[in-house]
């Protein structure tokens, strides 16, 4: 990416030269208060008015990679920034990170029906009363169904699926 002070082309390296002059050293994140490190927060450079709206607006690549509308931003930051606009009073409206769900506890393993791979597409175990699992092969075990001899188990989705007494 090519960077611009003046109308001169400068470097990455001298772009952030410029903007630690201009700014110091700190993240222009609002209300961000951490420091750059050389981890997830190291220093990127960000653009304020994003380079995609820039460039559907009809910006020259001067005034888009240009000081004006560069500041300097530790990584994580920049990346919940995103192309998010500013305010008019200098906040941002990004949402807040949906918190991570957790996953589903794994149900107790049916030896009668093996969890479902021993019964019938449509039937239901007596047992545990789940349904025929899975009802179609992974597809390390689609193979064509008349290059099988039906004695492997999990062999072809034939054997896997419609035929489970062969598997025993």
């Amino acid at each position: 990416m090519k960077f611009y002070v003046d109308g001169y082309e400068i470097t990455r390296q001298e772009m952030v030269v410029e903007l630690l002059k201009r700014d110091g050293n700190k993240c222009m994140f609002p209300d961000c208060t951490k420091e750059f490190d050389e981890d997830k927060h190291n220093i990127t450079i960000d653009h304020v008015y994003a380079q995609v709206l820039a460039k559907a607006d009809g910006w020259e690549l001067e005034s888009i990679h240009g000081m004006a509308n560069l500041q300097l931003m530790g990584r994580s930051c920049n990346t919940r920034k995103g192309s998010f606009e500013y305010n008019d009073d200098g906040t941002l409206d990004v949402p807040a990170r949906m918190p991570k769900l957790a996953k589903a506890k794994r149900p107790e393993f049916c030896k009668h029906c093996e969890s479902g791979r021993l019964i019938y597409p449509g039937d239901y175990c007596g047992v545990c009363d789940i349904s025929a699992q899975p009802t179609t092969a992974p597809g390390v075990f689609r193979k064509d169904i008349n290059k099988c001899d039906h004695r492997k188990p999990n062999h072809c989705r034939r054997c896997f699926v419609w035929e489970p007494e062969l598997r025993r």
